[in-house]
């Protein structure tokens, strides 16, 4: 196989739990203080390594400038996995550069949409920051993940934009074979939704083994894993990855004043998944 499988989304939307399921699927053990399988894209050991860069010597728009190239040499990789996971926007935050996953690269994109009213109250639970904050960050056009800073992070910096932006740059990308998965039909109709993505993925499956693997990968039973071994995706200082797991969960964390907020900024993008009448 060549070219690459990109597990794409906007923060908080149900990545981690696609890769729990899928690591399952294909027989590697859930380890959650060793971390999934379909390790991030934007990971700096890889770049180093494929690039034949040391990373930390680059400022981030310089190494804003090689993402596309490093993703063609992760593509041509053939010791490297296939499936990988993307939190970045489609584009890159210059007009002037290639988007970092050239559509010649990815073979196929899944990617995984959230209602972004959800989405606010589990970012500022995953960041330990105000729901208010949250709810700013998502109208950020120049939010990052992984900023440069005096400490050197485990990953490249990552261009997000704004929810709505980041959604649209990937249902519109040009030249990209892609499945969209709503998070609430992850919720709603597992077997449906899962099966959806591994038929699309190409990934060999049969009813029984899907139906085991997300037995395993029940949010009360990632929530157990968590407390008895940790999780190596969570950030210092919060006290839970695994929080909830709902949809339609903000209808009891927000104030009228942000749910107005969170419809106000995405309306358009809202009403072409659904989430707005």
């Amino acid at each position: 196989m060549t070219g690459l499988s990109l597990l794409s989304s906007y923060p908080k939307s149900g990545n981690t739990w696609l890769r729990a399921v899928l690591s399952e699927i294909v027989g590697a053990p859930l380890q959650l203080h060793r971390g999934l399988p379909f390790n991030v894209s934007a990971n700096r050991h890889y770049f180093d390594e494929l690039m034949g860069i040391d990373s930390s010597d680059l400022t981030e728009p310089e190494i804003d400038v090689v993402r596309a190239d490093y993703c063609r040499a992760l593509a041509a990789a053939t010791d490297l996995p296939r499936i990988w996971k993307v939190h970045d926007c489609f584009y890159s935050p210059g007009q002037d550069l290639d988007p970092p996953f050239p559509p010649e690269a990815p073979v196929s994109v899944t990617y995984i949409v959230r209602d972004p009213r959800d989405i606010a109250v589990s970012l500022a639970n995953h960041f330990d920051k105000s729901i208010d904050e949250a709810i700013a960050c998502m109208q950020d056009r120049e939010l990052r993940l992984a900023r440069a800073g005096p400490k050197l992070k485990p990953q490249l910096s990552q261009y997000l934009s704004t929810w709505s932006d980041h959604v649209e740059s990937w249902l519109d990308a040009p030249g990209i074979r892609l499945h969209l998965v709503r998070y609430e039909d992850m919720v709603a109709k597992p077997e449906e939704a899962f099966a959806a993505v591994l038929h699309f993925l190409g990934i060999e499956f049969d009813s029984a083994k899907l139906s085991q693997a997300l037995s395993a990968c029940r949010f009360d039973a990632l929530q157990a894993i968590e407390a008895a071994e940790g999780f190596s995706e969570r950030l210092p200082g919060v006290a839970k990855f695994f929080r909830r797991g709902v949809a339609g969960g903000w209808r009891d964390s927000l104030t009228e004043d942000q749910v107005n907020r969170i419809e106000m900024a995405h309306a358009q993008v809202m009403r072409r998944l659904g989430y707005l009448a």
